[in-house]
């Protein structure tokens, strides 16, 4: 049984604590950065203002069923609400799971004859992501063809944004931000300029600018929408290995799941962690997610447990109990946020599935265009802290 909402203090080997989110350009240049003021719900003060190594019960082996050669593993805590995949349903189109990879080129064989369209195939799951713009056509294609094992709408995957709303009028009581202090507040030393070497660590996000300092040791675009200058993804390699990086030597593996803006779908991102696993990654930190259960997304996830590859993900920003896909799947490790008082943010989503709390608010980072300081919040800053702790 995992708990929720707990602060871990992570030195050097010991490390895990992080925070993650959104992303907020200052013009300043000076760091540490100043207070962050962000409005809190009745906050609870620590007992002492530093980080904390709390150890939870260790979680149950996550439930990997191997059937006709397609893995799947279960959600570590069923959705909150059944609607979220059909609110985050990408319209007109699809994604299949085949009992094996027979059912699968059957029925890739027979798209066409019907006007469906394949967009992508992954092998590793058995799955196929079609458009079918005709829906009497396919109608007509699952009657023919062999059937698969689930058909569900392909879902979007977004950066997850800070909430807005009624929270924002909470009475005013500060955030304390961490500046360029995250690493000293977790009580890592300055890192050795060979922490990490001989390591991969997979950055699945909107892609790594191309003057980041960092070791990048491949690159792939899998949005088909090229390689720019988004700064999420630089935020987060920066908090594995640039300005308040704990592993300087590991090498980055920049496998692009997301558009500049934000914005991607389920099916990607599991191409991207089977893509990551395939290319040697020891770890995956995904600061991104979905309100969404996906079948082919939980089948990557279990490729990659299969073969040790561990996964971090931030559990997102909505300020409520339950927590993003991935983060809620068994074996993943899921990453809330705290402020430098060591509370915990109101907008970082909590329950059974929150394995860890981390650094999420005014945390330092390289700003893309200027090459000066910027301020990034949320639970995405959050799960990169954990990723390089575990490297």
């Amino acid at each position: 049984m995992r708990r929720s909402c707990f602060i871990g203090f992570f030195g050097v080997l010991l490390g895990f604590l992080l925070v993650a989110g959104a992303l907020s350009i200052m013009p300043s240049r000076q760091v540490p950065l100043p207070p962050v003021s962000v409005p809190v719900p009745t906050p609870t003060a620590p007992s002492q203002h530093q980080a904390h190594l709390i150890r939870p019960p260790r979680p149950a082996a996550p439930n990997i069923a191997v059937s006709g050669g397609t893995l799947a593993v279960a959600p570590a805590e069923a959705p909150a609400d059944e609607c979220a995949r059909v609110e985050e349903a990408i319209d007109g189109e699809y994604a299949l799971t085949f009992f094996n990879a027979r059912d699968r080129a059957a029925f890739e064989a027979m798209a066409s004859r019907y006007g469906i369209r394949i967009i992508d195939r992954l092998a590793v799951a058995n799955a196929l992501r079609i458009t079918a713009p005709d829906a009497d056509a396919l109608r007509a294609l699952l009657k023919a063809a062999p059937m698969p094992l689930t058909f569900l709408p392909n879902i979007h995957v977004r950066l997850p944004p800070l909430p807005e709303g009624p929270a924002a009028t909470a009475p005013d009581v500060p955030y304390t931000g961490f500046g360029n202090g995250a690493l000293a507040w977790l009580g890592v030393p300055d890192p050795a300029s060979d922490w990490g070497r001989g390591i991969r660590v997979a950055v699945l996000d909107t892609g790594i600018p191309s003057a980041f300092p960092g070791r990048v040791g491949y690159r792939v675009d899998l949005t088909g929408t090229g390689f720019g200058q988004a700064q999420h993804g630089g935020a987060v390699a920066s908090l594995i290995s640039g300005l308040q990086g704990m592993v300087p030597g590991a090498e980055l593996l920049d496998i692009k799941v997301l558009t500049d803006g934000g914005s991607g779908d389920a099916f990607t991102l599991a191409r991207g962690i089977i893509e990551a696993v395939d290319r040697g990654a020891r770890l995956i930190n995904i600061s991104a997610g979905t309100r969404g259960d996906s079948p082919v997304l939980r089948a990557a996830v279990a490729y990659a447990i299969e073969r040790k590859v561990m996964l971090v993900a931030a559990t997102g920003n909505d300020g409520r109990p339950g927590v993003l896909y991935p983060s809620g799947y068994g074996g993943v490790v899921a990453v809330g946020g705290v402020d430098a008082a060591g509370r915990h943010l109101y907008f970082s989503n909590t329950g059974p599935a929150v394995d860890l709390s981390a650094p999420g608010i005014g945390v330092a980072v390289p700003a893309a265009q200027d090459g000066g300081v910027a301020s990034f919040s949320g639970t995405s800053a959050a799960a990169p802290f954990v990723t390089a702790a575990a490297a």
